[in-house]
């Protein structure tokens, strides 16, 4: 790892617990970042930036559905990528009657990255179920992670990989990347691209290949670090170091993009942790470079 550049970008609100999990897309010479507004989770909010310095807010992107719609309760984790010739924002929401309990992916399109439609019709929302994952019948918890979509094409074929729950295994051990394959008008549901058997959730998934190799990057709430685990295909098995913290403690929510210049950069909020005391006090992005 080399030429480590860290940029900031902070909300200025009555609290410090503002921004939650981002992606950013560039488009045009323009970053373009997307964030949760924690702890209300009621809208996706948007920053441009030329240099991923000095970031101006604009347009809110996406807000809660209006009641009775599938997510009239929260917004969470988000992915933003170009299909063709419009953007695409895969979301995750929740609903009031089921008490944020079935959390599902919808989806959003653009096509200047400033005005948004949900169209949530045909396959959308996508929730989780068997023989892969949890149901709503059969989840110990009660609830279910189905969350944190991300969007990769591979061999020309649409995959998302989603922070998802095995239907086997022990309660707390059951997190897994989760792996849905799009058909021309359906969605697949494959087995778990990773499920290391050790976390309960590994949130924010991603994979992206580097010099050949492919690496899956989650972030584990039980420790508040980023890890990885990498692979000679996309599909897997993939594996990883005794010691595979990628980000460490105060991290979270990474996700990849490539920059103008071609580095590839990864990009967390940061959620600084007092040595006296476990409690959010700041958020930011941070951007790490790497040759």
């Amino acid at each position: 790892m080399q030429n480590i550049q860290r940029s900031f970008y902070s909300g200025s609100g009555f609290s410090d617990w503002e921004i939650g999990d981002v992606t950013i897309i560039l488009h045009n010479g323009i970053y373009h970042l997307f964030h949760l507004i924690i702890p209300n989770h009621d809208y996706i909010a948007h920053a441009v930036s030329n240099d991923c310095i000095s970031w101006k807010r604009v347009k809110n992107a996406l807000f809660v559905g209006d009641p009775g719609e599938w997510d009239d309760d929260m917004l969470w984790t988000m992915h933003v990528c170009k299909v063709g010739e419009r953007f695409e924002m895969y979301y995750t929401g929740l609903q009031r009657k089921l008490r944020g309990t079935n959390s599902m992916i919808g989806l959003a399109v653009s096509y200047d990255l400033y005005n948004w439609e949900k169209k949530n019709q045909g396959i959308f929302p996508i929730e989780s179920k068997g023989p892969y994952y949890e149901s709503m019948e059969d989840s110990p918890r009660k609830w279910l992670s189905f969350r944190d979509p991300f969007r990769i094409e591979h061999e020309n074929t649409p995959y998302y990989l989603v922070c998802a729950r095995s239907a086997q295994g022990p309660v707390s051990r059951r997190g897994c990347i989760g792996l849905l394959k799009q058909e021309t008008d359906s969605i697949q549901y494959l087995k778990p691209l990773h499920m290391p058997m050790v976390y309960d959730d590994l949130e924010c998934p991603c994979v992206f290949e580097l010099n050949g190799r492919y690496y899956a990057i989650a972030s584990i709430r039980e420790d508040v670090k980023v890890r990885y685990w990498f692979s000679d295909t996309f599909l897997g098995e993939y594996h990883a170091f005794h010691a595979n913290v990628l980000l460490p403690q105060g991290n979270y929510a990474a996700r990849v993009v490539e920059s103008i210049n071609g580095k590839t950069l990864i990009y967390s909020f940061f959620l600084y942790i007092r040595p006296d005391q476990f409690a959010p006090r700041v958020f930011a992005s941070q951007a790490v470079r790497y040759r």
